[in-house]
């Protein structure tokens, strides 16, 4: 599983650190980040990603299209999309657009992990 790759892709700091060190503990995978969807769209464009894990509102785009975009590239690639606002709108929008999952923030550190596995799982 070392081969493995997740993205993580939000524009806190101080959340996508905490990710790094969590998830390299809880999956074995390697984790690299971006603050925005064009850094993440620019790290796509260079390495083998297997799930990325993205926040909704960002900067310069936002993570539905950021996942639009990953999807018309390679609709391989899971993407599980965070957000601090999930309504029900939202959610069925992400899933529309090939979302595996929506997860909410405050982050449940146990579901996410869960989830993360089983996207690594589908590839």
């Amino acid at each position: 599983m070392a081969d493995d790759t997740i993205l993580v892709v939000d524009d806190e700091t101080d959340l996508v650190h905490g990710l790094r060190r969590t998830l390299s503990m809880e999956i074995d995978c390697r984790v690299l980040t971006a603050e925005n969807g064009v850094q993440a769209l620019d790290i796509l464009s260079k390495t083998a990603v297997d799930v990325v894990l993205a926040d909704v509102l960002m900067p310069q785009m936002d993570g539905l299209t950021l996942l639009e975009r990953i999807k018309s590239r390679d609709p391989a690639v899971t993407v599980i999309i965070m957000t601090a606002y999930g309504t029900i709108e939202k959610a069925v929008a992400a899933i529309k657009k090939g979302a595996y999952a929506l997860i909410q923030k405050p982050l449940d550190q146990a579901r996410l992990i869960h989830l993360l596995r089983k996207g690594l799982d589908l590839n």
